[in-house]
């Protein structure tokens, strides 16, 4: 199976979801990225999704393919990239990979990866030369465990606000990940959402 060269950016994995980005691809992506992650002694990753529609489908797709190479995976479904960021280091895992194609066009998506930094360049042209020319995975398969990071995410970020007058608020997420979840971590610090 041939991988779109392309689709390895300066900083991040990003292409057209139903032509770049198929199970197979994604899948060959998620071993080719467990067995790098693995060298660097790196055995766990959270994986979160945005609200693209084809976001559930390259989640489960990457998922199965970190689990085959021997990663354990803490799913944290759809949540906002920060949040898929503030999970990584709450849950303390080695890394993360965030599907998202962030101000891409809708038929987009893609993936950016992170350890104690954000992967890119090198480190991405590694993934895709593991990808193209995968080794033969003797691992056993990793696990994985879905959780909620939303209430530990709530609670830090209410310790942070300065308490201060409720408000009426209006939220529009402009059909983004953000749009619950500002609504809600509004609602706990006093606020009422429209």
């Amino acid at each position: 199976m041939a991988i779109n060269p392309h689709i390895f950016r300066e900083f991040s994995i990003r292409g057209v979801a139903d032509q770049d980005l198929t199970d197979d691809t994604v899948q060959l992506i998620g071993q080719a990225a467990g067995i790098f992650f693995k060298n660097h002694q790196q055995t766990t990753l959270v994986v979160g999704r945005d609200v693209r529609l084809s976001s559930p489908r390259i989640s489960q797709a990457l998922i199965n393919g970190l689990l085959a190479a021997g990663i354990n995976v803490c799913d944290v479904g759809q949540v906002p990239t920060p949040v898929h960021n503030f999970a990584t280091d709450f849950y303390g895992a080695d890394g993360g990979i965030m599907i998202t194609a962030s101000h891409n066009p809708p038929p987009d998506n893609g993936m950016k990866m992170r350890a104690e930094h954000p992967l890119q360049g090198s480190e991405l042209q590694e993934i895709y030369q593991l990808a193209i020319n995968l080794p033969a995975i003797t691992a056993e398969p990793g696990t994985v465990e879905t959780v909620d990071p939303l209430p530990h995410y709530f609670e830090a970020i209410t310790k942070l606000a300065v308490p201060g007058k409720p408000l009426r608020v209006i939220v529009d997420g402009g059909n983004g990940t953000n749009g619950k979840i500002v609504s809600k971590l509004l609602q706990s610090l006093g606020h009422a959402v429209a």
